[in-house]
């Protein structure tokens, strides 16, 4: 006989048989106890999943943030049965009153909109703090003076800050990489060997091969991963090597990773993936994790000169060509700017929607990514106050600009003895006081949220040996900004 549709029962001992008044007996020997602790251990694991701890804050601090106090732990059990859409409401009640203890009462609802707006900007790239009104008085720190720091035999050709500002990374045309304590001043050299055309006999025998410890020729270039784990640096060799700042040593040695002389470097934001940018005209795409190339970028018609990464991993380039390029690689298309009149040297990111750009004919150029001309022009930013003798022009290159990464505050240099500092406003770049400094300035680092700037000072041009300022020292120069919040 088929038992399929029989509901199955359950059936007990003769010994073990329950009766109702029985259960209702059981169900009352139960404590309140044994209840409380079953709660306790749920609403914990509660906690755990939204990140609340008691007596912590998700904003790290306990008086603004999310904490749970004497009212709220006798309160547990009814916290733990609440609802999830009571859940969501409870939660964001208290965010809203974190957010208030920094706002006016009569100005809550605008204070909590713009903070959710810069909340979106912040996670879209377009975010931008301002800070360069406090420099309008003076761009150097009040009572501060610049701090020199000497290591490089030849001029320094470019330099490298860290996230957290502790670390700086430099290299110049002796061929060497100098590791810099910033707060301490001491260094650590990676040598190189620079290799003669015509083989020597006093040189070891490893520094007449492409195989050499180091670079074999000047350094153009350095990149540093989010992580400060790794380091990529190349030069006139046509070498990228990839470098693990935990030991400092060279992991790996990309040969002959360029035709040509390799000007510029850049690792996309928390990832292990760089780009690089070559006087062959070709910009590539590299996964250091995996010791290969991923893409090849064509576009430029002369020399490669500077890249820069944005936020949403786009790379943008400038060369000789007078072009800027916005390379969209997902969808295999690039974006052409035109605008400047000579090639253009050097370029630095301010968020993912702007950028600025210096050229050799001494401009300096605000670009929006919306535009196909730039929005600002600044001519002859750094012009000669007194006529140099054996120049041509009163108006020499622009050999670096950087900006402080999401906020409106920039710096260029040359070599007209002074490092210029501007404001960026939407359409507009306004100068600020400028900062005296002698010799070609040949790279200028930034790190996020620290109020001082390098910059790798020279004799010489970082590309060349045209002309030579014989006053100037080849150094790393500390610049302390005067911000007092920031």
């Amino acid at each position: 006989m088929s038992r399929v549709g029989k509901k199955r029962q359950r059936t007990f001992p003769a010994d073990q048989t329950v009766s109702k008044k029985q259960k209702a007996v059981d169900d009352e020997e139960i404590t309140s106890e044994d209840d409380d602790q079953e709660v306790d251990e749920h609403f914990v694991a509660e906690k755990r999943n939204f990140g609340l701890k008691t007596g912590s804050s998700l904003f790290g601090d306990d008086s603004n943030g999310l904490a749970l106090g004497a009212d709220d732990e006798q309160s547990l059990p009814r916290l733990a049965k609440e609802t999830p859409d009571e859940k969501r409401l409870r939660l964001a009640k208290q965010y809203l009153e974190a957010l208030g203890n920094d706002a006016q009462d009569d100005d809550l609802d605008g204070f909590i909109s713009s903070e959710l707006n810069r909340q979106f900007d912040e996670k879209s790239g377009t975010f931008v703090k301002r800070i360069a009104t406090q420099l309008e008085e003076s761009t150097l720190e009040e009572g501060a003076s610049i701090r020199v720091m000497k290591g490089h035999f030849l001029p320094p050709t470019c330099i490298s800050l860290s996230e957290d500002g502790r670390t700086a990374f430099s290299g110049a045309k002796d061929c060497t990489i100098i590791r810099w304590d910033v707060e301490t001043g001491q260094k650590l050299r990676y040598k190189g060997h620079r290799v003669p055309k015509k083989k020597s006999k006093k040189l070891p025998e490893y520094a007449s091969s492409s195989s050499a410890a180091g670079h074999t020729d000047h350094v153009l270039a350095l990149a540093l991963s989010s992580d400060g784990e790794l380091m990529v640096s190349s030069g006139r060799d046509r070498r990228i090597l990839l470098w693990d700042l935990r030991n400092n040593t060279i992991i790996h040695e990309f040969k002959n990773a360029h035709k040509a002389p390799i000007s510029g470097l850049t690792f996309r934001k928390n990832s292990h993936e760089f780009y690089s940018c070559s006087h062959d005209r070709i910009v590539k795409a590299w996964n250091a994790d995996h010791r290969a190339t991923i893409d090849h970028l064509f576009g430029h018609q002369s020399e490669v000169e500077a890249i820069d990464c944005m936020l949403n991993d786009h790379p943008v380039t400038v060369g000789g060509d007078c072009t800027s390029r916005l390379w969209k690689i997902a969808d295999q298309k690039q974006l052409v700017f035109r605008g400047q009149k000579a090639s253009i040297d050097c370029l630095s990111i301010v968020h993912d929607e702007a950028y600025v750009s210096g050229a050799q004919d001494g401009s300096v150029a605000l670009w929006s990514t919306q535009k196909k001309k730039p929005v600002f022009v600044t001519d002859r930013a750094h012009r000669f106050e007194t006529p140099m003798p054996g120049w041509s022009s009163d108006t020499p290159w622009v050999s670096s600009v950087a900006v402080i990464r999401n906020t409106d505050l920039c710096f260029s240099g040359s070599c007209n003895g002074f490092l210029n500092a501007y404001r960026i406003q939407d359409t507009k770049l306004t100068r600020l006081p400028r900062v005296p400094m002698d010799g070609f300035i040949n790279g200028i680092a930034t790190a996020k949220g620290q109020k001082f700037i390098m910059t790798a000072v020279g004799q010489e041009h970082r590309l060349g040996r045209w002309d030579r300022i014989e006053s100037a020292k080849n150094s790393i120069q500390i610049v302390p900004l005067n911000l007092s919040s920031y």
